[in-house]
């Protein structure tokens, strides 16, 4: 029992129905003797912490007090909902062979007197903890365990990563290949919460995994198996934590090239950021990852469904560093700068276009400095400054920081990037940046705005389509995305013919419809579906949350209606 739990227990056991437990907490077997022959007690009363009195004599270690209550017809199977763990379970969890065989004893467990599935129960129980000598124990109870026992102990004991108690159970059952290749895509995940609902994990809990997962593979598992999913290889590149079960995957001869349902491989996963624990909900790069399976062969020039390659989410989702790694291992005919710079997906769009898009500064420098073009357009005329302004999905999170988004643009411009830029879509950089929430008339956002009116043309002016729904900023539609996005609506659902301005209210972007409003911009005109920008204030869920923006805004709006 560790000591907090040792602590809490001696503040335990206060009311007259927990006396027996209190007995047995301090060891008073006379006094326990004494309550229990008086009957005057319930035997199995159920603390709602600790369980019965037999639970408490398990985790005390009493033999004393375990003797006394088994004579006196203790239920060794009692559970509750809020400590549901029996007593025999609380035996199996810590190991405690000494009291397990006691139980065994005074119960003949295993024996005919006990029903099927309290045996199968047990088993299963005992695979979970991992004990062997437990596990053994039980083992020898029956010649032949049904097959659905046989699967149920050995999935419990690889979910928990007990892989001395796996060892064990196969070598007794000897399960077929697809059971083995079933038990390894659990291997490669965390460990099941039925123990524990937030289990800690521990360096020795690593190298356990990795150990599971190499001897699946040496008893048969198919580390490349598709039939039920993505290859374990691809769950292994899930969290960061799991890079014990990755190494052994590839050190056992897993295809480092494995495919997902989109034709993405690991190494398009692990360039950009991935979970980092499984319920903190952070992320980061796997820079341990990415070597490994290069080290492994992993091809960083392998296409996707839509034919991008591990460089361009590198690009998108990395920093210079990694996205250096993934060069190194271009092959030798796509070394040459000249090459691989301007190497663009089936939509035409370079690894530049993803560099902006993911607000990758570092990247994108790199590019600009060994010749990429600032000004090529893909497929629907989108240009990387296009890219840099448009909000964007990274790290599972909605949009990038305006400020990296200006900072991006900035660079581009600075290169000599066209800010009078127009895609298929009549989307130009005014309508990216203006779905940027933003209300500081002097901040980056409003700089930026004043630099494209200026410089932009007829952008002002310029009217675009856009999915309805988008005004949340939480769609993340750039380049390809965008008329991909806009024929899977339908004509229902889309919002045709909005102007900057229109967007501007319906994203809240205050900053941007101020500069806008100070360069005559027309705030009575309508957009396809018949609105004026003020009738968007109400629906944009930006200004609802923000009532002080949407005072603003609403102000903005009205002042240009005044004569």
């Amino acid at each position: 029992m560790e000591p907090d739990e040792r602590t809490q227990m001696g503040k335990a056991f206060k009311s007259p129905e927990t006396r027996l437990h209190a007995h047995v907490r301090d060891r008073d077997t006379r006094q326990l003797r004494l309550a229990v022959a008086n009957a005057e007690l319930e035997i199995d009363h159920f603390d709602s912490e600790f369980g019965t009195a037999l639970n408490v004599a398990v985790q005390c270690n009493n033999h004393a007090a375990v003797d006394v209550l088994l004579d006196a017809g203790a239920d060794l199977w009692k559970g509750g909902t809020e400590v549901p763990t029996s007593p025999v379970v609380t035996a199996i969890s810590p190991g405690n062979i000494d009291i397990f065989s006691r139980f065994c004893e005074k119960l003949a467990l295993g024996g005919p007197s006990v029903p099927q599935r309290r045996c199968n129960y047990i088993l299963t129980e005992a695979a979970c903890y991992g004990d062997l000598p437990i596990l053994e124990e039980v083992l020898t109870w029956q010649a032949e365990w049904s097959t659905a026992t046989q699967m149920s102990a050995l999935g419990a004991a690889v979910a928990n990563w007990q892989v001395e108690a796996v060892k064990l159970l196969q070598n007794r059952f000897q399960p077929a290949r697809r059971d083995l290749t079933s038990f390894l895509r659990s291997a490669v995940g965390f460990k099941s919460d039925a123990v524990d609902l937030c289990p800690e994990y521990g360096s020795v809990d690593y190298l356990h995994q990795k150990e599971l997962v190499s001897f699946l593979i040496g008893a048969g598992a198919d580390p490349d198996d598709t039939t039920d999913g993505p290859s374990p290889l691809l769950a292994a590149v899930e969290f960061v934590d799991l890079v014990g079960a990755l190494q052994a995957l590839l050190e056992q001869g897993a295809q480092p090239n494995t495919r997902g349902h989109e034709g993405e491989t690991a190494l398009h996963r692990l360039g950009v950021p991935i979970r980092y624990k499984k319920y903190t909900g952070q992320c980061q790069l796997h820079e341990a990852g990415v070597r490994l399976l290069l080290a492994y062969g992993a091809s960083v020039t392998d296409k996707d469904k839509r034919g991008n390659t591990p460089l361009h989410f590198a690009a998108f989702g990395s920093n210079s560093h990694i996205f250096s790694l993934y060069l190194d291992h271009l092959p030798p005919h796509s070394q040459d700068p000249l090459i691989w710079v301007e190497m663009k997906n089936d939509k035409g769009e370079t690894l530049l276009h993803w560099a902006a898009a993911g607000k990758s500064l570092g990247v994108m420098r790199f590019l600009i400095e060994r010749g990429a073009n600032v000004n090529s357009l893909s497929d629907n005329s989108w240009s990387p400054l296009m890219c840099a302004l448009a909000p964007t999905l990274k790290d599972g999170r909605s949009g990038a920081h305006n400020q990296k988004a200006v900072q991006a643009a900035k660079i581009l411009l600075q290169h000599g990037a066209d800010p009078g830029v127009q895609t298929s879509e009549f989307w130009t950089p005014l309508h990216c940046l203006a779905q940027h929430a933003d209300d500081d008339d002097r901040g980056e956002i409003a700089a930026m705005a004043k630099h494209l009116i200026q410089n932009g043309g007829r952008s002002v002016a310029t009217r675009a389509t856009l999915p309805r729904g988008s005004s949340s900023g939480a769609n993340g539609l750039w380049g390809s995305l965008v008329p991909e996005t806009i024929q899977a609506a339908g004509d229902d659902v889309v919002v045709r013919l909005g102007m900057p301005l229109h967007w501007a209210v319906a994203h809240g972007a205050v900053s941007v419809a101020a500069a806008l409003m100070a360069s005559k911009a027309d705030s009575e005109i309508t957009d396809g579906d018949g609105n004026r920008p003020a009738d968007l204030i109400d629906s944009s869920p930006h200004l609802r949350r923000r009532l002080a923006w949407r005072d603003k805004m609403t102000q903005l709006l009205a002042a240009a209606r005044r004569p």
